[in-house]
């Protein structure tokens, strides 16, 4: 796992036609860097033509590739053979079965000092793609990293 990212950047874009002028849209790029030099680049908001989620993995020998828009959305694929192996996933986005898993832990009276500290991650990007935007931030602080704030 890549851990907490080490950078954060992240631009405004200009809403994609026929989204581009209306101020209710927005686009943003962010870049995370993390310890390793590994990159991971997204652009995500409301004002995209066609809107999908992929994500890929590259790796020496073999690729994972993630698309929302396609009929096998996981797949492990072989540059040397071309061969794509499809991988089921469950039919669940991703931000509900957290929900589901940090609801499952609090009735159990579980708590976990790294679902913490993946929250803090989330907040820390999504603080990051707000301000690109304009955003304000109600009640917001700034976490520059969320493994330097208490939590061990």
């Amino acid at each position: 796992m890549l851990g907490t990212p080490a950078k954060i950047s992240a631009t405004k874009l200009r809403p994609e036609p026929p989204f581009a002028d209306d101020p209710q849209r927005s686009l943003v790029r962010l870049v995370m860097t993390f310890a390793d030099g590994t990159e991971a680049d997204l652009i995500a908001g409301n004002a995209m033509n066609k809107k999908s989620r992929t994500l890929t993995f590259e790796f020496e020998r073999s690729r994972i590739v993630f698309n929302d828009q396609a009929d096998h959305k996981l797949v492990v694929a072989t540059p040397d053979d071309g061969q794509e192996i499809p991988v089921d996933v469950p039919d669940i986005r991703p931000l509900t079965a957290s929900i589901r898993a940090f609801e499952s832990d609090i009735r159990r009276h579980e708590t976990s000092k790294r679902n913490v500290r993946a929250a803090l991650e989330v907040i820390n990007v999504l603080e990051h793609a707000s301000k690109a935007i304009g955003e304000p931030l109600p009640n917001s602080h700034q976490i520059d990293n969320p493994q330097n704030n208490g939590l061990k």
